[in-house]
């Protein structure tokens, strides 16, 4: 069922200027690793890189058809490097219900706009379906480049809980919708 409901949408291959969205392959799966595992990344999420490997790994290779999550890199259109990695999950929680679960632009390339270009290119795409009635990200409030990119494309923080990182950091996971 949920390859279905993934095929009404159109993330595979979208564009948006120079950035191009596609499915990740495990071609992919060594650029992607290395942005995941970055040091500037893993303090951005506040958890150990023991724990995010092993995560990532579970995610990518237990049953990635039958589950609602896909993995997506982003690429540069003109030259095709790899400048981002992203995970979607549809439908979760409800029908029609999009979730981010994870976002990473790769270190080099932050602070060029990428992220926001990124951002618009993932809500053109789940508006344009007509398949997605709400889209939504989970970031730790300590996140505070992540924080400010989601208020500034729109999404409004609708819930505040406790959240404890494996590393034993106690903070406050953001919901954004």
């Amino acid at each position: 069922m949920a390859g279905a409901t993934w095929d009404r949408l159109r993330f595979d291959g979208a564009e948006l200027g120079e950035v191009r969205l596609r499915l990740a392959t495990e071609i992919d799966w060594r650029a992607i690793l290395a942005m995941v595992l970055d040091p500037s990344t893993l303090a951005g999420i506040g958890d150990n890189r023991e724990y995010v490997e092993k995560t990532l790994r579970r995610l990518w290779y237990e049953e990635p058809e039958t589950s609602g999550l896909r993995h997506f890199v982003v690429e540069r259109a003109e030259h095709g490097d790899v400048i981002a990695y992203l995970r979607l999950e549809y439908p979760l929680f409800e029908p029609k219900c999009l979730w981010l679960t994870f976002f990473v632009v790769a270190p080099g390339m932050r602070g060029q706009g990428y992220g926001r270009r990124i951002m618009g290119l993932l809500k053109g795409e789940a508006e344009r379906s007509g398949c997605v009635a709400k889209f939504g990200v989970h970031t730790s409030e300590d996140n505070a480049p992540a924080t400010g990119l989601y208020h500034a494309m729109g999404f409004e923080c609708v819930k505040r809980e406790p959240w404890e990182s494996s590393t034993g950091n106690r903070t406050q996971r953001l919901t954004f919708c």
